[in-house]
């Protein structure tokens, strides 16, 4: 898959190079397995004691990507707009997934990176929700996003 995006975004910028395209393609690929392993990791140690589910606003293959990624054994359900109809922020996709895991709304902690589109409508939704807030936003001090977790 991301050889594939590389080719694509070469191709796009008319760019013919088979060198660049290999050292973009091993770049990319060796930060991003760096951080989905760091994220398996934290996703694994989680699901020992909890339910997990995705909600997604992508394109169809969400969960394809997220089971060639190793996350599809520590997911109980994987939510993709575009699958189902309904986009965050609208309610209609939180009450599918809280339904699909099987809980009350009041039980479930939706973890997003959009204040409006994940925050603000999974707590109007009735779900807690963290929102991991921007360097920028997070602390002047911290190199690393923060949780903030409300209801």
């Amino acid at each position: 898959m991301m050889d594939f995006h590389v080719a694509v975004q070469l191709h796009e910028l008319g760019v013919v190079d088979r060198d660049l395209h290999a050292f973009l393609l091993d770049r990319f690929v060796e930060r991003s397995r760096a951080a989905l392993a760091a994220s398996r990791s934290v996703i694994q140690r989680l699901s020992v004691n909890y339910t997990i589910g995705v909600i997604s606003n992508f394109y169809g293959n969400v969960g394809r990507l997220l089971d060639e990624a190793g996350f599809g054994p520590y997911l109980t359900v994987v939510i993709d707009s575009q699958l189902v109809g309904v986009a965050k922020p609208e309610r209609g996709i939180f009450d599918r997934t809280v339904a699909a895991l099987g809980v009350d709304a009041g039980e479930a902690l939706h973890v997003g990176d959009n204040w409006l589109r994940d925050v603000v409508a999974a707590r109007d939704a009735g779900l807690y929700a963290a929102w991991l807030a921007p360097v920028a936003v997070s602390s002047s001090r911290s190199n690393r996003p923060a949780a903030i977790a409300r209801r």
